[in-house]
């Protein structure tokens, strides 16, 4: 039953995070062709600044969700009841707050952002952009835990990819006609408060959940400890594009979004994989049954890494020819930036080889143990950054992000590796080196491909990236039979599992 639902949590999201990505595709290019790049950037360093609101999160939905593990496991109804009210009860305060802090955001945005547009387009545009925001805090986010923490998310994504098809559509048509940017971003926000209003009332029969008048105190011992993962993972996550607005021009946020847009989702299609797996993990750790555990993360792992490999080195020689066609009408900026193209490239994919080690690191509830190199890897990235920014511009916070997740993946290996799955780090360093020998064998081959076909429009560059998909795929096959031959005949034998019982 474990392995089902996580296979289907993560089929799921799978689907959710193409969808995302197509419609991440679509609508920013409307708007960068229809509205221009400083309504880009506008729109895109909102939601940056939105997200700076999660700090009031802090510790609450890692910690909540490692309690759910064990009520859900116990089938304590009244205690998962109490854990839930609590959560959501402290969310409606959070949003309440979001309220006054996107009010505030903006009438002062208009001040401290580099940008010539008038006020009267910037303020009615944060506010669109909240109320989505808003939306999610009141109603999205403690639904959201218990369904992570009951291996049913599927539920969520699967509305949340009606939501989207809906929303692109509307998007599409609204631009088309001449709608203005702020009608285009109301009807964002209610099509998401459509979704969510679906999934709390799914939620609230399918658990039997109940409002008390006064909740019972719910102890998260882990929740301090969680709250330093929080803060610096807020930090990390949003101080490229807050410096960038405070030291940079508007329009240079947009050729950052632009290449997050399309590298960012695939990172979020690879965390599809990690967030199906971590409420399985929870599962088994809190059963006590370690060598299923290790067996199991060892496949998972094979798993995320050759998808990398894969993903990552196509994205590696054709990001650059997408981007140039992408941008192709746009003519207020040049966007078309090799080295940044390489550096983000990077950047995301170490982020991504940590995410198993970060699965079960989370999963185990070792928060108090990881809090110390998660300040570490906010404290470089800021740095750097800061101190970059003024000489390289949008390189200097690239930079600064690449080191910092170079720092914090080394460390979740190492700690992952001794402290929970008790195993010697040498058996990583092996499979470290079968990941950059395939990974090197496909991206020096995917180049003399993308070299061959010159590309200069849509269908040589999709029939490239089938190519080099294709190739990608072969190539990892081969090389995991002749290095991780276990790892690979286990992953094989789940998904026999999976599909025929």
């Amino acid at each position: 039953m474990r392995t089902k639902k996580a296979f289907l949590n993560t089929f799921t999201s799978l689907i959710y995070q193409f969808v995302t990505i197509i419609s991440g595709l679509i609508v920013p290019k409307l708007i960068l062709e229809a509205y221009g790049s400083e309504c880009n950037g506008v729109v895109s360093s909102a939601n940056q600044f939105m997200g700076i609101v999660s700090f009031l999160t802090i510790g609450l939905t890692g910690a909540a969700r490692v309690e759910l593990y064990k009520s859900l496991a116990d089938n304590d109804l009244e205690q998962t009841n109490a854990i839930v009210n609590s959560t959501s009860k402290y969310m409606h305060k959070v949003a309440g707050i979001l309220a006054v802090y996107a009010v505030l955001l903006a009438f002062f945005y208009p001040y401290a952002a580099n940008t010539s547009l008038d006020k009267r387009i910037i303020i009615p545009l944060i506010l669109a952009v909240g109320a989505g925001k808003f939306f999610e805090y009141f109603l999205g986010i403690p639904c959201r835990i218990l369904l992570q923490a009951d291996q049913k998310i599927y539920v969520e994504f699967s509305l949340m990819i009606v939501a989207n098809i809906t929303y692109t559509i509307l998007s599409i048509v609204m631009i088309q006609r001449g709608s203005s940017l702020i009608l285009v971003k109301l009807m964002s926000a209610t099509v998401v408060f459509a979704a969510l209003i679906c999934i709390w009332f799914y939620v609230k029969n399918c658990y039997h959940l109940y409002r008390t008048k006064k909740s019972k105190k719910i102890d998260l011992p882990m929740r301090k400890d969680a709250a330093i993962h929080s803060i610096t993972n807020i930090i990390h996550e949003n101080s490229d594009l807050v410096i960038l607005t405070l030291f940079v021009d508007i329009k240079i946020i947009s050729v950052y979004t632009v290449y997050y847009c399309i590298v960012g989702q695939i990172k979020k299609f690879m965390a599809s994989f990690t967030g199906g797996m971590e409420a399985a993990f929870g599962n088994m750790w809190v059963r006590n049954e370690r060598k299923a555990f290790r067996d199991r993360f060892r496949i998972y792992e094979f798993l995320i890494l050759s998808l990398i490999i894969i993903v990552f080195s196509c994205v590696f020689n054709l990001l650059l020819p997408f981007i140039e066609l992408y941008t192709s009408k746009v003519k207020d900026i040049n966007y078309v930036l090799p080295v940044f193209a390489i550096l983000i490239t990077i950047t995301e994919l170490i982020f991504c080889i940590r995410e198993p080690c970060v699965t079960i690191v989370f999963a185990t509830g070792k928060y108090r143990e990881t809090k110390n190199i998660a300040i570490i890897e906010a404290a470089v990235n800021v740095t750097v950054s800061f101190i970059l920014v003024f000489k390289l511009g949008i390189y200097g916070v690239i930079t600064g992000t690449l080191l910092a997740n170079l720092i914090r993946t080394f460390y979740y290996v190492w700690f992952s590796s001794k402290y929970i799955l008790r195993m010697k780090i040498a058996d990583y360093i092996k499979r470290l080196f079968w990941f950059i020998l395939t990974f090197s064998i496909c991206v020096f081959i995917g180049s003399v491909i993308v070299d061959y076909l010159d590309i200069n429009d849509w269908g040589t560059w999709f029939s490239g990236g089938v190519i080099l998909f294709s190739l990608s795929g072969m190539i990892t096959f081969i090389s995991a039979f002749v290095f991780e031959k276990k790892s690979l005949l286990g992953l094989l034998k789940i998904c026999k599992l999976v599909f025929t019982n």
